[in-house]
Order: structure tokens, then sequence, then C-alpha cells
């Protein structure tokens, strides 16, 4: 390279100095700029201007590996949160950060998503309060972060409403807190399940795993999106359905189960006997369900 290119630069970051001007930004600040971005538009206008910077490759993909910096007084503890949904709407979700969050300390992140997910009118923050002790005692005993959205009618789980709300919530967390990309899991009962289902199908890339309990992956057809069985073979399931299900029995589900399971599919899946459509058997599967994701790690990048 001329050494004419280098003097010019600096002369004109002098000159610039000297109009009182700020210098233009860099591609280290552009990507910093784009890891804190939150608007979609705003991404793409930095993405736009890094290209037109021209920089160097190698030290711009250092940076994105770099990642955000996370603040280490972000809020802990349950948080009341909302997040302008694909469609618009304003919508609450719960949010738990364990209290003794350390930002250099990557944690598993646990979304859950509620039944009944067809209901006209869209939960409040108190009324998704009454859902979170499924995993909160858990999650502060080990650490981890939980969201709770709140889906509605034109907002299910297998919509682009609902689904984009749960990627977005996702994504807001991630700006915030050092989640760890290769320990995100969905799960949720009944409709929740069956959004499980869908997300395994139609948004795998984000999760390491998804638990679906007493769901069925045909109601995630309801969205439009054609769900096949080789859909399920992207990330490892742990399903479970229960004999007295009105709604999905276990015997009318594991001839799919061992369909999906015949094509390769990573699928765990689990009868429990006795119980129909409630979610109280869960405390009684909660350590096996852990299990399974304590051994359960997100491939980015993999080789099939």
């Amino acid at each position: 390279m001329s050494r004419i290119a280098p003097t010019l630069a600096v002369l004109a970051l002098v000159a610039a100095a000297a109009r009182g001007q700020d210098a233009p930004p860099t591609a280290h600040d552009l990507v910093a700029k784009l890891l804190a971005a939150s608007k979609p538009e705003e991404r793409t206008a930095l993405v736009d201007a890094i290209v037109a910077a021209n920089p160097d490759a190698e030290a711009v993909a250092v940076d994105l590996a770099a990642g955000r910096k996370h603040a280490a007084d972000a809020p802990t503890g349950w948080m009341e949160k909302t997040i302008v949904a694909p469609d618009g709407v304003e919508r609450p979700y719960l949010l738990f950060v364990p209290a003794k969050h350390d930002p250099a300390r990557r944690m598993r992140t646990v979304i859950e998503m509620h039944g009944g997910v067809s209901r006209p009118k869209m939960l409040t923050h108190a009324e998704l309060a009454e859902m979170k002790d499924s995993w909160a005692e858990q999650a502060a005993k080990d650490g981890w972060i939980l969201a709770y959205p709140a889906g509605q009618t034109g907002a299910t789980w297998w919509d682009p409403v609902g689904s984009g709300m749960v990627l977005g919530i996702l994504r807001e967390t991630k700006r915030v807190y050092d989640v760890d990309d290769d320990a995100v899991f969905a799960t949720g009962f009944s409709d929740g399940g069956s959004g499980s289902w869908f997300l395994a199908a139609a948004h795998p890339t984000p999760f390491a795993g998804f638990i679906p309990l007493n769901g069925h992956p045909s109601v995630a057809g309801m969205g439009g999106v054609p769900i096949f069985a080789r859909n399920f073979l992207n990330r490892p399931i742990y399903a479970i359905n229960t004999d007295l299900d009105s709604l999905y029995p276990s015997a009318a589900m594991k001839p799919l189960v061992d369909a999906v399971k015949a094509l390769g599919a990573p699928l765990a899946w689990r009868e429990v006997k006795g119980f129909g459509h409630d979610a109280t058997y869960i405390p009684d599967v909660r350590a096996a369900i852990v299990q399974w994701m304590d051994g359960v790690r997100r491939e980015p990048f993999r080789k099939s």
C-alpha cells in the first residue's frame, strides 16, 4: 500500500477536528452500535454503513464474536415488561433474572408459553404471575433467566405475531443480559406445548431445545405453516403426554412420536399415566426435564 493514503487519512482527521467536526465513526464503533441497536431499520442502516466503510473483515468478525457489553447493574428479579409485537400491539410479559447476575457469566434462558392462547383478551402481568411458580424456584436456584409472554387471538404461538413476539422477547433480553445462546429453551403446557412444537419446526435456530408438555404438532398447522415430521430433526425435543388427556392422549401421540423417531429426530418422549389435560404432574417430572436440559447444548455450526 502507498504511504500517501494513510497520510491523507490523517490529514483529513486533522482537518475535521480543526473545523470542529467529529471524526467519522470507525467500523469498530459501527459494530458496537449495531450490537446495541433495537430497531430493525436502525440495524439495516448500520449494516449498510459498515459495508460502505469497507473495513477489515477479520476485525469486524472479531468485534461481532465478542458480542455486546452487558452492564453489571442491569435490573434483576421479577420484572413487568412490555414488547411491541409484529402487529404493532404492545403486549405484556414477565422476565426473571437471578439476583446474583454476573454480566460475564452466560445464563440458561427458558421461555414458557401459556395455554389457552386463543383467548380474545390478552393476559395482564398479574395473570401471568400466577404461572411463574412452575420454574421460579429452579431458576432462582440454578441462575436461569425466565420469560413469560402473553398471547391471544391473533397472536397465538403458531402465527407470525405470537411467535414473532417470542423471538422478539429473546432478542430484547439478549441486549441487556448475557444469555447463553447455546442454552435457550422453549416450553409450555397445552397450547404452550403446541407452540413449542411449532417453534421446533419453524424457528429452531435461536434455541437449544424444546419441551412441549401435553401439546400436539398438528396444532401448529393452524398458523398456515406446513409442519412436516422432518422439521423436528433440527433440535432436541423432550415431549411429555399423559394417558388420560382428553385432547392429546399419549396413546394417540405414540404413532406420531414413533414416526418422528424413525426419521432420526433427536426426540425423547415420555408418557405420564394417571393424569388428564392438567399440569399438576409437572413437579414430578421437573428433575428429569432439568437433567435433560443439562445434557443439551446448541450446535450453532452443524456439520450436516
